[in-house]
Order: structure tokens, then C-alpha cells, then sequence
């Protein structure tokens, strides 16, 4: 059976209908149409020449859209339509996204093709005079448009624009490369997929820093080429006018992660959130691991980091939904996790840890992510690997739901030195019987997390701290044996020429580098301290073993030296 037409009905409409109250501009009202009723999936919905239709509800339905001549079809902010089928725009900006404050702009999911004129999608930022990690939701949407009909963008002495794309294969400090004013080339395309950084400066109304983009509607999944080079970092963006599953939680196989894990050198996303950190703004990291459902909003930008060699980032259809997420909240599951968190004047931090049944003490990837490493940050808070630590920084750490008094975790801290820091816990759903401590080794003192306002004040002495602090899960404040805290020394190298060791607090200790024939290649004493680095001689490649000597006892570890 073919799809009925209904037409948004112009009789409605006219100056003296409109007058007289006879009519209104909205697309839930039945007696705007042709037919008498509000369209479904099962009518081909045409918006005549000089009509305006706008939706103000989620959920309107259509077979197909036809916005003619000077008809035009608005979606409000947070409102949404489905279309089965095609959408067709007359002439320039006959279908028109819009936003508001405190509000994502409006949604569209079709399933078939789009042709016509350019349409508008306008997206309200967060919060005025910041910067934000943006994408287009439209495809052939260019750079002139966008610094054109923004809320005023901010420019550097008038010669670049605060509009920046990102390439981490540049030296530090050069990643972001900004666009000129005046560009060279007003036919520039923003790139469908790929992310941008802006600022926008809307000082006659500061509620309103909003983006505009005109292009065409995204009809068919596409990829984008991510690189390796640098650190591997690459920053995308959401190409559609709806959100994106971005997690398991939100969707099981189409969703961001899933679908690109494959060539990712961990399934993680990282969002820049300015209102974070305390306010001062801080990265979001999010995994396959997180229980809350998370959707990527439209014109949202955010970062993946590629495994050696890159490869084809993937944008589906299939990974299109309505849903926004509302803000980031904590899961209700049952799960126990410890969130720490930090704070040195106004700024604050936070790093995870989260038990799980399926999870390891090495990297899983997907569960276990890193600090975002894009830039350096002069404060951070993060854990480090149980097993098979080589330094990486993590945000959020998965762990087995099992064996916890012998999972010791390190805990690292980036901060000015001779600040003052202060360490407290949420910690959720601990087990029966079991406690959560913060271990100081530098002032052997043990300080439960686990009590309502349970807060640590102390002053670090360096600008990076690794091998002083450690979170204990245990069933007693006595820290037992030796041998359980030796556990927790971390040994690996940062270069073929150096060795660090963490966790090692005073006392002489001895380390000696064995060849797999058993050979001695290297022994030296130190004085230990939180953190010790040991200079390597030149060997040849191939897998040594690391003997630690100290009055804690004996550790052997294998490292590899490339």
C-alpha cells in the first residue's frame, strides 16, 4: 500500500487565517494538513512554498519530507522526527535545526536518502568565552559559513581564527593548526567525522554562544582515516543530526567503541568537559566498562587514540538514536568501585577503579583507560597497572571482583611541588566486611576512605609523585607481611637506558640485570626511595631479568629491551 500525502495545508497560514487565529505554524496541530490529521510513518509529508511548519515534540513521524520553494521545516530544540524514507530540501535552508539554552538542538533520523539545497543546523554551546571541542552535523558545511554566522568568534590580532584543527604527529604546543582571517579559500570544507576546537565570544548576550552550520544531510555510513603519529591521539566528531550510541550500555553491538575497537590502541573516548575539575575544566573519559548509558551529542568532538599503523574509523547509521544522555551521573548497579579524588585550591581530579568479575590485574582494554595524553597537565590523579606495570597513567581502572586484599594499587599524583593536596573517596558498594585505605608511605600513615567525610591532607614535594600512595581493600588496618607490600614495587623500563622503581620507601636496596643464560650483566645499590630511576648499560635486545634486593625482600621481574 503506497504512502498517503499530507500537506502542511498553506489555507491555514496566510496572513489572514494567521490574523484571525485560524492557524498556526506547528506540525502536532491536526488541522494544519491536508488530510485532517497529524502525518504518521504511513504519509508522504510535503511543506508547500512559503510555509513554516515547526515541531515541538519528540517523536513526529513521517514516510518521507518535502520542504518545496520557500517551505520550510523547523525542529526545535530537543525535539525529534523519524522518517522512513527520503528527505528532499528545496532551496537553501529549507530545514532549519535549532537550539537553546541549556538545550541540544533537535534531532532527525531518515532512512534514505537526502537531496536538495543546503540546509541549517545551529547547536547552543555550554558556557560563553570557552573552549569546546566541536564537529558538523552536516556534510559539505564550510569553514566560511561557520566563522560567517557563528556567535562572534574570537580571533587572535584579527589574523587566525579561534577555530583549530588537531594533528598530534606536530611538535608540542603546535598540535592545533588555526584557521586564517582571512581565509584563503572560502570554499573550504569543515571535514564530515572530524573534530574541531573553538571559541566563541557572544559579548552582547553571553547565554548565547551558538554555532551554525549549512550543508547537507549525512545518508550513508562512511569511514575516516585515524593515524598513529605522535602519541596517536585523533580528534573526531559526530557527523549526524541525532546522537550516537557511544557504549554498550547505550546500545550492545552499535555503538562507537564496538564498532571501532579494532584499530583503536584502546576503546576509550575522551571529551573535554570545561565545567569539570571544579570548574576549571577537566577531560571525561568513557569505556565499554561504564554501567550508565552515554550518548555523544550533536556537534559534539571528542578523542580517540589509534593503534600502530591507524586505520578506518567508522560512522553508521546504525549508531543514530534520539536519546541524549542526561549529564554524568553515577550507576546504580552494584558494583564496587572507588572513585578518588583530589583537590589543591579550587581545581580538583579524579580517577576510578572499578571491580568487575571479568576483568585482570594487567590492561584491558575497553575497561581499563589512560589519562588522556594529548597535553600535559601540571595536575593529575591516576592509578597504575597491578600487574605488568610500565608506567601508564590510568583514569579508570577495571579489576577482578576477587582476591583484594592482594591487589595493592598504585596511585600517582601530578602536582605543584610543595602544594598541599587533599585526597576523600566516593566508594560504592563495599563488600561485607572489607575496608578501603589510603596508604602514605612517605608518612606511614594509613587513612580509611570508606567513612563518611573521610578526607587526607598532605603536601607533595615534587612535581610527580609515583611510589607514595596506594588504596588497600582489606579486611584489617594492619597492612601485614612484607612480602604482600613488596608486591606492590612496580619495576620497568621508561627507555633501554633506565629503570624505574616505585614503592620502594628507605633502606639500601640492590638491583641486579640478568641475561637469559643467567649471566650478570649489571648490579648497583641505591638508597631507595619513593621513586628510583637506574641507569641501564648499553646491552643488546632481547629479555632480561630484574633482581631486586631490599630488606622488604627479593623481586624478580622480566623486562625487554627493544
Amino acid at each position: 500500500m503506497s504512502a498517503q500525502t499530507n500537506t502542511f495545508n498553506d489555507s491555514l497560514l496566510d496572513g489572514v487565517a494567521a490574523t484571525t487565529g485560524a492557524g498556526d505554524d506547528t506540525w502536532e496541530t491536526a488541522t494544519n494538513w491536508s488530510l485532517g490529521i497529524i502525518p504518521t510513518a504511513a504519509h508522504d509529508v510535503v511543506i508547500p512554498d512559503g510555509m513554516l511548519a515547526k515541531i515541538k515534540v519528540a517523536g513526529a513521524l513521517a514516510n518521507s519530507i518535502t520542504a518545496s520553494g520557500t517551505g520550510k521545516l523547523q525542529i526545535n530544540a530537543e525535539k525529534s522526527l523519524n522518517v522512513t524514507n527520503n528527505v528532499t530540501s528545496g532551496s537553501n535552508s529549507n530545514i532549519l535545526f535549532v537550539t537553546a539554552t541549556g538545550k541540544s538542538m533537535g534531532t532527525l533520523i531518515f532512512g534514505g536518502t537526502f537531496s536538495g539545497g543546503n540546509i541549517t543546523a545551529k547547536m547552543r554551546l555550554p558556557s560563553n568565552d570557552d573552549w569546546h571541542l566541536i564537529s558538523s552535523p552536516l556534510k559539505q558545511a564550510t569553514i566560511n559559513n561557520y566563522v560567517t554566522n557563528a556567535t562572534t568568534i574570537v580571533t587572535n590580532g584579527s589574523s587566525k581564527y579561534s577555530l583549530a584543527s588537531y594533528n598530534d604527529a606536530n611538535a608540542a604546543g603546535l598540535k592545533y593548526t588555526y584557521f586564517p582571517n582571512p581565509l584563503p579559500n572560502t570554499t573550504d570544507k569543515l571535514e564530515k567525522g572530524q573534530g574541531y576546537s573553538t571559541k566563541l565570544n557572544n559579548t552582547g548576550d553571553i547565554t548565547k554562544p551558538d554555532v551554525q552550520f549549512k550543508g547537507k544531510l549525512v545518508d550513508a555510513d562512511f569511514t575516516i582515516a585515524i593515524t598513529d603519529g605522535g602519541n596517536g591521539f585523533n580528534l573526531m566528531g559526530n557527523p549526524f543530526t541525532t546522537y550516537l550510541f557511544a557504549n554498550t550500555a547505550a546500545h550492545a553491538t552499535n555503538n562507537v567503541l564496538a564498532l571501532n575497537s579494532g584499530i583503536l590502541d584502546e576503546a576509550t573516548l575522551w571529551f573535554w568537559d570545561n565545567t569539570a575539575g571544579g570548574g576549571t575544566g577537566d577531560w571525561i573519559t568513557k569505556n565499554l566498562g561504564d554501567f550508565a548509558t552515554y550518548h555523544i551529542s550533536p556537534v559534539q568532538g571528542f578523542f580517540v587514540k589509534a593503534k600502530t599503523g591507524g586505520g578506518a574509523f567508522k560512522f553508521q547509521e546504525t549508531m543514530q538514536t534520539h536519546a541524549k544522555t542526561d549529564g554524568f551521573y553515577k550507576t546504580s548497579k552494584d558494583r564496587f568501585e572507588i572513585d578518588l579524588l583530589i583537590a589543591t585550591d579550587d581545581v580538583r581530579r579524579s580517577t576510578s577503579i572499578r571491580y568487575t568479575d571479568n576483568s585482570t590485574t594487567s590492561f584491558d582494554s575497553g575497561y581499563d583507560s589512560s589519562l588522556f595524553g594529548g597535553y600535559s597537565s601540571e595536575f593529575a590523579l591516576y592509578t597504575q597497572l597491578v600487574k605488568d606495570n610500565t608506567g601508564k597513567k590510568l583514569a579508570i581502572q577495571s579489576l577482578p571482583n576477587a582476591n583484594l586484599e592482594n591487589m595493592i594499587i598504585s596511585v600517582g599524583v601530578n602536582a605543584k611541588a610543595g602544594s598541599e593536596i587533599t585526597f576523600r573517596a566516593d566508594v560504592l558498594n563495599v563488600p561485607a566486611g572489607y575496608n578501603v585505605y589510603l596508604e602514605d608511605r612517605t608518612n606511614k600513615t594509613l587513612i580509611r576512605l570508606d567513612e563518611t567525610d573521610a578526607t587526607y591532607k598532605t603536601t607533595v614535594s615534587e612535581a610527580v609523585t609515583n611510589g607514595r600512595f596506594y588504596i588497600h581493600t582489606r579486611t584489617s588496618s594492619v597492612l601485614g607481611l612484607d612480602a604482600t607490600l613488596l608486591n606492590s614495587v612496580s619495576i620497568y623500563k621508561t627507555s633501554n637506558s633506565n629503570l624505574k622503581i616505585t614503592g620502594l620507601t628507605q633502606g639500601e636496596s640492590t638491583v641486579s640485570l640478568y641475561n637469559l643464560l643467567g649471566k650478570r650483566v649489571m648490579t648497583t645499590s641505591f638508597e631507595a626511595a619513593n621513586t628510583n630511576n637506574v641507569s641501564l648499560p648499553s646491552l643488546s635486545t632481547g629479555v632480561y631479568i630484574v633482581k631486586l634486593q631490599s630488606d622488604k625482600g627479593t623481586l624478580n621481574k622480566k623486562i625487554i629491551l627493544e
